[in-house]
């Protein structure tokens, strides 16, 4: 079962993203973040397989998130979910760490596309890994959420 976070501000939205998610019967939604500092705790306690990020969110940005998971979790696949998936936008967010970026106009099969090929990475980096971790056991190393 891959354990998704999702983080999104409108609570709406969120919830429909979280059903078509969970439509597929490997994935499920083990936590949700309605804005980045939350995302950031809900990461660093939930431990998910893949994070979904909405790009405007209150407090920090999806790139800015992106950007503290990716420092601390290199191997965590995170994933942009945006109106803003723009060229500019997409290399930013690859600056940042973020894996995939899908917009939010794009048929709901594209985001679950984007967790597929997540899903592929990780299980070809379980071969050599066996889970996400931080790039120091030393827990001072967590993201900030300052």
């Amino acid at each position: 079962m891959l354990k998704i976070l999702l983080a999104e501000g409108n609570v709406q939205l969120r919830k429909l993203i979280k059903a078509l998610v969970e439509t597929r019967g490997d994935f499920v939604v083990c936590g949700e973040a309605n804005d980045g500092v939350e995302a950031i705790t809900k990461t660093v306690k939930l431990k998910p397989d893949v994070v979904i990020l909405d790009f405007a969110m209150t407090g920090l940005n999806g790139l800015q998130v992106g950007t503290q998971l990716s420092n601390t979790y290199p191997d965590l696949p995170i994933i942009l979910h945006t109106f803003h998936a723009f060229n500019e936008m997409i290399s930013e967010a690859k600056k940042a760490g973020i894996r995939e970026v899908v917009s939010k106009g794009e048929h709901g099969n594209v985001l679950l596309e984007a967790i597929d090929r997540c899903a592929k990475q990780i299980n070809s980096t379980m071969q050599s890994t066996p889970t996400i971790s931080p790039r120091q056991n030393d827990h001072s190393r967590e993201p900030s959420v300052e």
